[in-house]
């Protein structure tokens, strides 16, 4: 017996679309979606891009500050080694001892600025602010070269030596023109009618160099500041003997 049934293909209904994806206002939902996201990437980018900016002018303010740290003034001239102040015992193969003799070179180099500047050597305060350009300790470089090479002595060698802290930072822009005077213990201090006071006895060696001070023309005079024991003060005015502050 012969099957002689015809099998008719079944039409296929394809699946309907969701109402919720398939309307305008499911679309206008979706879009504003997106545009939330990419403005909340936007508002992400910028302000990681404020932050980096912000750090990048951080950086740069700290180190533009700090580059002076990096670097420090000199004074360059020429010093003439004198054997019997380096080494006073005459025994020129001693480099321990020519290294530590911190004071012969620091005469050596006094004078070699006196030599420079011949109009301070009648003059005790400036030949002081002379003496003060350069450091004590500033001569170990020169004194540690020589102890290394002994064949320097008695001859004249270019040195460079590093100036004053105060003087360093001065020409840096650091400090303003200021000028400190230590009188000690207080004397004399009173307090005027006005509500200044009055300093009338610094002692023999302060009020010289605070009238000296004085007389300095007003444009180039420093600000002047009297410390007397744990306490400072501005000199606002000389009268005789006693210092107005």
């Amino acid at each position: 017996m012969t099957d002689t049934s015809t099998h008719l293909p079944v039409p296929v209904t394809p699946p309907a679309p969701h109402d919720n994806f398939a309307s305008e206002e499911a679309i206008k939902r979706l879009d504003k979606r997106r545009a939330a996201e990419r403005r909340f990437r936007f508002y992400g980018q910028a302000a990681i891009g404020v932050g980096i900016g912000a750090l990048v002018i951080l950086v740069y303010a700290i180190l533009s500050q700090a580059v002076g740290a990096f670097s420090r003034h000199s004074l360059s001239f020429d010093l003439q080694l004198d054997i019997a102040t380096i080494v006073p015992a005459g025994d020129t193969r001693d480099s321990e001892a020519i290294a530590s003799n911190v004071s012969g070179f620091n005469q050596l180099i006094q004078a070699s600025l006196l030599d420079s500047f011949p109009e301070a050597a009648d003059d005790r305060l400036v030949r002081r602010d002379l003496y003060g350009l350069i450091t004590r300790l500033a001569v170990l470089p020169v004194a540690r070269s020589v102890a290394q090479n002994p064949e320097y002595l008695g001859t004249r060698q270019p040195f460079s030596l590093a100036l004053s802290d105060d003087l360093d930072l001065y020409l840096k822009g650091a400090i303003t023109k200021r000028r400190w005077i230590d009188a000690g213990v207080p004397g004399r201090l009173g307090l005027s009618e006005t509500g200044q006071y009055v300093l009338s006895d610094a002692g023999t060696t302060e009020f010289p160099i605070l009238r000296a001070l004085w007389e300095v023309p007003e444009d180039n005079r420093p600000g002047l500041i009297i410390r007397l024991g744990e306490t400072w003060f501005s000199l606002n005015e000389l009268s005789g003997a006693s210092a107005i502050m």
